[in-house]
């Protein structure tokens, strides 16, 4: 009726009559598009058979009963389906029995709520290999109802094998680092830190995770260091003088504000055109060994000093005791009055002088120490007390001493001196009046302690009294504060 084509069949069929000449001709017309229509259905139902059958892709069709109607080979393969199997539980055995749980959650969640899904899981297979998958679960419907659901599984067993070993790889680097002794730092060009291992973490008292992707200057460098740090820097990744190996020491800020002496041994690693890609700094602590080495330099210039003390305090003593022995002779004559007062005064010189060589020769540790058990506290006081009468009313003296029982064994003439001394020099420093403090303090030394500046590494373990003395006065010039424990040292 609208003018289209329609294929159709036409048949003849002559019918014969009994009359000689009686025939007829009976004409069928068949429409044909039903059957071609079929014809086509059935045509791309083989196409799309053998393209499920044939695809790279594990395809499963199942029921809401969990019925399997249709499953690819690649299915049975990474399944290792049994043949006889014909529901998905059956199918499903083969899931490891660690993963079987979380499989079956998926399967009913898209059953149930037509949800679609997918996880990663194993398989074994009869024959003990493993498999891993990856398993997508799709819901299909039938007027708005779920009726069954379609899942695909893809072989992933290469891809997770080769991260597995991608993940181990950078486990044992990571433990490798984080075991060294050694700090490990690595830098990227903009000096921003990519890698801060455990080392480094004992040794600053930073976490990583407060340190990585921030720059180095600005969370590792002391204040007053990282123009210096800079520069070096500078040098090391410049791309024209680019070295790619060097040492050098430098100081790292802590957590808690100290400082820490590092020394360096860096690698820069650069692409195939040249450029820098990151620098990694290998270090060591070496903040106890130069202390160490300063007090045994400083222990070796006053060992020097020392025996040349002993041997000009040795030589003046020697000419001292004749001059006594001179002067005694003498005062046994019979003298007037001005000559025995001028001789009296000689001999105190002498006496007072012989003192002097008798502490030069305590200082070169050639003379013995008469150490005692002493009162830290009522020397203190005792010595407070004649210095508030020395000093000038402007200059107050504050004593802030520990409560506790502070009995050490010293020579209290060398602690009177020290603390004479000490008091005598903070009170110069105050020419425009001010306060002097003595406190006291009791500290313990473990054995087992981090190493302190402030201690000297001889002591042994124990409870020691600390003593201190400041003042409000002008300070140390700062060239002169690295002699401050330097014998004779004076800038009067």
């Amino acid at each position: 009726n609208d003018g289209d084509p329609v294929p159709t069949s036409l048949r003849a069929t002559l019918v014969r009559t009994e009359r000689p000449d009686g025939a007829t001709i009976t004409w069928l017309l068949r429409d044909r598009r039903h059957d071609l229509v079929t014809k086509a259905l059935r045509t791309s139902e083989g196409r799309l058979r053998s393209l499920f059958t044939t695809a790279q892709v594990g395809m499963v069709l199942c029921d809401t009963a969990r019925n399997v109607l249709f499953a690819n080979q690649y299915a049975d393969r990474v399944l290792d389906r049994n043949g006889d199997d014909a529901t998905l539980d059956g199918w499903m055995s083969t899931v490891h029995p660690d993963d079987r749980p979380a499989v079956d959650a998926l399967i009913r969640r898209t059953t149930e709520a037509g949800a679609p899904g997918s996880l990663r899981h194993r398989v074994v297979h009869r024959d003990g290999t493993v498999l891993w998958l990856d398993h997508s679960v799709v819901p299909y419907r039938e007027q708005d109802d779920v009726t069954g659901f379609v899942s695909t599984l893809v072989d992933v067993t290469a891809e997770t094998s080769a991260m597995t070993d991608l993940v181990d790889s950078r486990d044992f680097t990571e433990a490798l680092l984080d075991t060294a002794g050694a700090l490990v730092v690595v830098i990227d060009p903009d000096r921003r830190v990519l890698r801060f291992n455990k080392a480094c973490e004992a040794v600053t008292g930073f976490r990583a995770a407060d340190v990585v992707g921030r720059p180095l200057l600005d969370h590792l460098i002391p204040a007053d260091r990282r123009a210096e740090a800079a520069k070096r820097l500078a040098d090391m990744q410049d791309p024209v003088t680019l070295r790619h190996t060097g040492s050098f020491e430098s100081d790292w800020s802590t957590a808690d504000g100290r400082r820490r002496r590092i020394s360096w041994t860096y690698t820069s690693l650069a692409d195939e055109a040249g450029r820098l890609t990151a620098t990694i700094g290998v270090g060591i602590d070496v903040t106890e060994k130069r202390v160490l080495e300063s007090r045994l330099a400083q222990a070796d210039r006053l060992q020097a000093i020392g025996r040349l003390t002993a041997g000009v305090a040795h030589d003046f003593s020697n000419t001292l005791t004749t001059l006594r022995l001179r002067a005694d002779r003498m005062g046994s004559r019979d003298l007037d009055e001005a000559t025995r007062t001028d001789l009296a005064a000689g001999v105190a010189t002498i006496d007072r002088t012989q003192q002097l060589i008798a502490d030069l020769l305590s200082f070169s540790r050639r003379a013995p120490s008469e150490a005692m058990r002493m009162d830290v506290a009522a020397e203190i006081l005792r010595v407070a007390t004649i210095l508030s009468e020395l000093f000038p009313d402007d200059i107050s003296i504050d004593l802030e001493l520990n409560d506790e029982t502070q009995t050490v064994v010293i020579d209290p003439a060398r602690f009177e001196q020290a603390l004479t001394n000490l008091a005598i020099n903070a009170s110069d420093a105050m020419s425009d009046g001010g306060t002097l403090t003595i406190s006291t303090t009791v500290e313990s030394i473990h054995a087992d302690q981090p190493p302190d500046a402030r201690v000297p590494t001889h002591l042994p373990a124990g409870d020691y009294v600390v003593m201190a003395v400041s003042d409000t006065g002008t300070g140390i010039d700062p060239d002169h504060l690295q002699h401050v424990f330097d014998p004779y040292f004076t800038t009067k």
